[in-house]
C-alpha cells in the first residue's frame, strides 16, 4: 500500500518505477478505482509491450494536484522481492536513467575489451587458461549486463527465455570458468592437490547445473540459490593457495589476495 499526497502546485504527470529488473510482475491499482484495469510492469511483459521502453520497470502515473491517493501493489516474482520503488517526474526519471546507463556502458565496453583481449590470447597461443579467463569474464559480463535489466532493452528485446533466465544461467558458466581459472593460475594441483580436485568437482556441479537449468529440469529458484552458495567458493577454496604464494612472494598469490579482497568488501 502507497499512500501519496500531491501538493496543489505539483505536475500531475509523474513516473512510478521499480528499479530491480528481476522482478516478474507488479500490478498497480487505484484504491479510489478498485473496478479499473491495473497497470502492469515486470519482466514477465515482453519488451514492446512495457509501459515505457527503459531498463528498469517503470509507468506514466497520474495523480491529481492538491490530492490525496492510495496505490495498492500485487507483486508476483521468483526472485528476491526487492521493490525499490520511485515517483518522479519524467525529466527527473530520464535523467536518472541516462547517468545509470552511461556507467552501465562504460562497464561493459571495459569488460568486452577483456573479453577480446582472453580470446585471441587463446586463439594465438592456445593457452587453456586464457580461454578459462573468457569464460569467466563472459559470464559475469553477460551478468552483469541483464542483471539491471539491458538485455532486453539493447540486445535480445521480447525473447522471454532470455529475460527471464539468462542471469543465473551466466553465473554459472562463470563459476565454471571461475574455478577452472585459479586452479590453473595458481598451479594448486602441484602444492595443495585436495583443493584442485575440489574445484574440479565444483566446476563439474555448476556446469551440470547449467546443463539442467537449460534443459528445465531444475527451476529459477533452484537455480538462484545454487549461484548464491557456489559463487564465493572458488574464491574460498583456493584463498589458502593464494595466501602461500603470496608469502612465497608471488606476484600471482598478491594480485589474486587483492581481487578477492575488493571482492569480499563490494559483496559485504
Amino acid at each position: 500500500l502507497l499512500k501519496l499526497r500531491s501538493t496543489d502546485d505539483a505536475p500531475r504527470q509523474w513516473v512510478l518505477s521499480v528499479d530491480y529488473a528481476s522482478i516478474d510482475r507488479v500490478e498497480i491499482y487505484d484504491a479510489a478505482a478498485p473496478d479499473a484495469a491495473p497497470l502492469v510492469i515486470g519482466r514477465e511483459l515482453p519488451f514492446s509491450q512495457r509501459p515505457m521502453p527503459s531498463a528498469v520497470h517503470a509507468t506514466p502515473l497520474a495523480l491529481e494536484p492538491g490530492a490525496e491517493h492510495e496505490l495498492l501493489l500485487r507483486v508476483l516474482t521468483r526472485s528476491s522481492m526487492l521493490l525499490p520503488i520511485s515517483i518522479s517526474t519524467a525529466e527527473a526519471f530520464h535523467a536518472r536513467e541516462a547517468r545509470l546507463q552511461l556507467a552501465q556502458g562504460l562497464m561493459a565496453g571495459a569488460t568486452l575489451c577483456v573479453l577480446v583481449y582472453s580470446l585471441t590470447r587463446w586463439t594465438v597461443a592456445r593457452a587453456a587458461l586464457f580461454l578459462a579467463y573468457a569464460l569467466v569474464i563472459g559470464g559475469t559480463g553477460v551478468f552483469f549486463f541483464s542483471y539491471p535489466g539491458l538485455g532486453p532493452q539493447h540486445l535480445w528485446g521480447d525473447d522471454p527465455w532470455l529475460t527471464m533466465n539468462v542471469a543465473p544461467l551466466a553465473v554459472l558458466l562463470a563459476i565454471v570458468g571461475g574455478c577452472w581459472f585459479v586452479e590453473r593460475v595458481l598451479d594448486i594441483a602441484r602444492i595443495q592437490p585436495w583443493i584442485a580436485r575440489a574445484l574440479l568437482a565444483l566446476a563439474a556441479l555448476a556446469g551440470v547445473s547449467a546443463l539442467a537449468f537449460v534443459a528445465g529440469l531444475i527451476d529459477y529458484r533452484i537455480a538462484q540459490h545454487l549461484c548464491t552458495f557456489m559463487g564465493p567458493l572458488p574464491m574460498l577454496l583456493a584463498s589458502a593457495a593464494a595466501w602461500q604464494r603470496a608469502r612465497a612472494g608471488e606476484r600471482v598469490g598478491v594480485y589474486m589476495l587483492i581481487g578477492w579482497g575488493a571482492y569480499g568488501l563490494a559483496t559485504l
